[in-house]
């Protein structure tokens, strides 16, 4: 939250906030690009962190249909949100931030 918060060059067309019940649940929003297919809309999540983030990596769950291939109902296909693997370069690090 506070690298969000500290950042000295705004972050266009993104948000994302704890709830004032967990830490360790946030609602965020996306806003879709200009130019591109998804201008316009603004896509709403979820996102909840493990109590042992950041070794492990947040669940994000999108509330707003999201047309594209990469998402299939409420789950995001994703490697680098799925749990690491032993295979090298593949799955959440620790290094990634929200």
């Amino acid at each position: 939250m506070k690298e969000l918060e500290d950042q000295t060059i705004p972050i266009v067309g993104v948000s994302a906030r704890p709830l004032s019940s967990s830490l360790f649940t946030w609602h965020g929003n996306l806003r879709g690009p200009e130019g591109s297919h998804y201008e316009g809309g603004v896509f709403h999540f979820e996102i909840v962190f493990p109590k042992n983030y950041p070794v492990s990596p947040p669940k994000i769950t999108p509330f707003t249909h999201i047309p594209h291939p990469n998402v299939i109902g409420n789950y995001i296909c994703l490697d680098m949100l799925d749990v690491k693997e032993k295979k090298i370069y593949q799955g959440w690090t620790s290094a990634y931030t929200i």
